[in-house]
C-alpha cells in the first residue's frame, strides 16, 4: 500500500527502508589499495615502461651508441659478409631468395607480417591465456624494442631494398620507416633471450655448443625461430640480410644491458620475475601425489566414480 505524504504525518515505512539499503549499498565496498596491476592493460603499461626508459637519458649509451654495428655513416658495409668475412652483394642474394624462396615461403611471410609473440608462445607450448605473465612480458619487450629499435632507423636512414630494385615487389608492405636495423630480427632475437631466461633449463634437453655451453635445446629452438622470422623478412625483399644482422646485435645489447638489467629497469625486472615464477609451477592435469590410475577411483564416501574432465574444446555454433 502507497504511503500518503503530507505535513504531520509519519514517514513511509517502505520508503524508508529503501532509502536505508540504498545506503547500505553505497557504504559497502572494498578498501582502497590502488587500481591494481592486474587491471592494467598491457598496452597502456608498456607506455609506462616506456617512459621510465626515456627518462633514463643515458640509455643509447648504455647500449653501445651509435657505433654500436660498426664506425660510420653506413655500418651495414661492414656487416655484409658471408660466413668467410668475404664481402656479399646484398641485392643479388635478395633476388635469389625472391626467386627461389619466397613461393614457400609466403604463408609465414604474410602471418609475421604484424604479429609473432604468438609464435613463440606456440613454439614453448604457452599461450596468452595458460601463461599471461609470460605475454605480459613480452608484448611489453616488443614496445621497448620498438622505441629502441626506431631511433636507430631514424638514424641511419637507410633505403629499403624495393627503393633500389622495385622489381623485387614485396608482397607485403614495408612498415612506413628505413630498413637499418631490422625491427622484426631485433624483437624477435629478444623475445627469443627473454624465454630463454624464463623457462628452467631442465625443461630441454641439453644441446650446448663451444660458444654457448650452457645452451639447451629450448634456446636452441627459440633462436632457430627467430632466425627464420628475420629471414622470411630478407626473403620478403624487405631487408637486407645486413639488417638482419644488426638486429642480432642490437637485441643482445638490449636483453643484457636493459630488459635483463635488474637495476635498469624495475617494473621490467619485476616482469621478468612474475613470467619466472609462471614457468616454476607448471600446470598439470592430476594431482602428482596421485598415480594416474588412482585419478578416476571415487573419493572416500563417494557413490560412484569421479568424473574425467573432457578434454575436447566445445563445438562452436557456425
Amino acid at each position: 500500500m502507497c504511503c500518503v505524504r503530507s505535513a504531520g504525518l509519519q514517514a513511509c515505512p517502505r520508503a524508508e527502508n529503501e532509502r536505508r539499503a540504498v545506503s547500505t549499498r553505497v557504504d559497502a565496498g572494498f578498501k582502497d589499495t590502488g587500481f591494481g596491476m592486474r587491471l592494467w592493460s598491457t598496452r597502456w603499461y608498456s607506455w609506462v615502461v616506456m617512459s621510465d626508459l626515456a627518462l633514463k637519458g643515458k640509455w643509447l649509451d648504455t647500449l653501445g651508441g651509435l657505433e654500436l654495428f660498426g664506425k660510420g655513416k653506413t655500418p651495414w658495409k661492414q656487416l655484409a659478409v658471408d660466413d668467410n668475412g668475404r664481402p656479399i652483394d646484398e641485392l643479388a642474394e635478395l633476388r635469389k631468395m625472391a626467386a627461389k624462396e619466397r613461393t614457400a615461403s609466403i604463408g609465414e611471410i604474410i602471418a609475421e607480417s604484424d604479429e609473432f609473440i604468438s609464435k613463440f608462445l606456440h613454439l614453448v607450448s604457452a599461450t596468452a591465456t595458460t601463461h599471461p605473465a609470460t605475454a605480459r612480458m613480452l608484448i611489453v619487450a616488443d614496445a621497448l624494442t620498438s622505441l629502441i629499435t626506431m631511433h636507430y632507423k631514424a638514424h641511419f636512414n637507410r633505403a629499403r631494398p624495393t627503393q633500389l630494385v622495385p622489381g623485387l615487389l614485396t608482397p607485403i608492405q614495408h612498415g612506413g620507416h628505413a630498413s637499418f636495423p631490422s625491427g622484426h630480427s631485433t624483437q624477435a632475437h629478444v623475445f627469443a633471450a627473454l624465454l630463454t631466461k624464463v623457462i628452467p633449463p631442465e625443461l630441454g634437453a641439453a644441446a650446448a655448443t663451444t660458444k654457448d655451453p650452457d645452451r639447451n635445446a629450448i634456446g636452441k629452438s627459440l633462436g632457430a625461430l627467430a632466425a627464420r622470422i628475420a629471414r622470411n623478412r630478407e626473403i620478403a625483399g624487405l631487408h637486407y640480410p645486413s639488417d638482419s644482422k644488426a638486429g642480432v646485435i642490437l637485441a643482445k645489447a638490449i636483453t643484457s644491458k636493459i630488459l635483463l638489467d635488474p637495476k635498469y629497469l624495475p617494473k621490467f625486472k619485476r616482469l621478468v620475475q612474475n613470467a619466472t615464477e609462471e614457468w616454476a609451477k607448471p600446470g598439470v592435469f592430476h594431482d602428482a601425489a596421485m598415480p594416474l590410475a588412482d585419478v578416476s577411483s571415487p573419493p572416500p564416501g563417494a557413490s560412484g566414480p569421479t568424473p574425467v574432465p573432457s578434454m575436447t574444446p566445445p563445438r562452436r555454433r557456425q
